[in-house]
């Protein structure tokens, strides 16, 4: 994805998907890169389409998406076919990426719309080297770098965890949680019955309705 001749790139892509498709392999792209030619999630959907190449993907870069204005309404727009996977990863404003990064939810990248705009239960490629001033073994930092991650995913539920006891001592018998996505078949059913794994242990009565799923 960093070639200024688009034809010449588009060729040499195609080619080398032909080459990983003959060992039964997907050929990702990672993408948006800001500092190459394919520096928008518009371009490396245009690669692919160009190419004619059915075994090409993307693996997007979020820390990149977001610097160069790509959103996850942009994802939604799309067919989730060249989605299959995701890098996470997280990163400061200044100084701007490959460099800046630190840990998920610690950013300025909107990390939690880009993951709700993909399938659930993509695997996720954490991407958060271990600075060069570090202290860390690479063991240690592994390790580090898991567990902050962890705990970035394990917070999307925190805002549940918080008000649900606040609605009891209020005195509220119900509370309705409605979850959407494009056709409310897919992405809304798995976060829903998600969730209902989480606060399913007894505490709370549950009940379930997928509005859309007979539709």
């Amino acid at each position: 994805g960093d070639d200024p001749d688009w034809d010449r790139m588009v060729d040499n892509f195609g080619r080398f998907c032909q080459l990983a498709a003959q060992y039964g392999l997907e050929a990702s792209i990672e993408a948006p890169v800001t500092q190459r030619h394919v520096n928008r999630l518009e371009k490396a959907l245009n690669l692919i389409t160009d190419s004619g190449a059915e075994n090409a993907v993307i693996c997007l870069h979020p820390y990149h998406f977001n610097h160069v204005g790509d959103t996850g309404g942009m994802i939604r727009a799309q067919d989730p076919r060249p989605f299959p996977y995701t890098q996470i990863d997280d990163g400061k404003a200044d100084p701007p990426p490959p460099k800046g990064r630190c840990a998920p939810g610690e950013g300025i990248v909107p990390l939690a719309d880009i993951l709700d705009a993909l399938t659930p239960n993509l695997p996720l490629s954490l991407e958060w080297s271990m600075p060069a001033d570090s202290k860390y073994t690479p063991t240690e930092w592994a390790q580090h770098a898991i567990d902050k991650t962890r705990k970035f995913l394990d917070g999307l539920y925190d805002l549940l965890e918080f008000a649900l006891p606040l609605y009891e001592r209020e005195g509220k018998s119900s509370l309705t949680l409605a979850l959407g996505c494009t056709g409310g078949r897919h992405r809304s059913v798995v976060l829903i019955d998600e969730l209902q794994k989480r606060f399913g242990d007894g505490r709370f009565r549950i009940h379930v309705k997928h509005r859309d799923m007979e539709k």
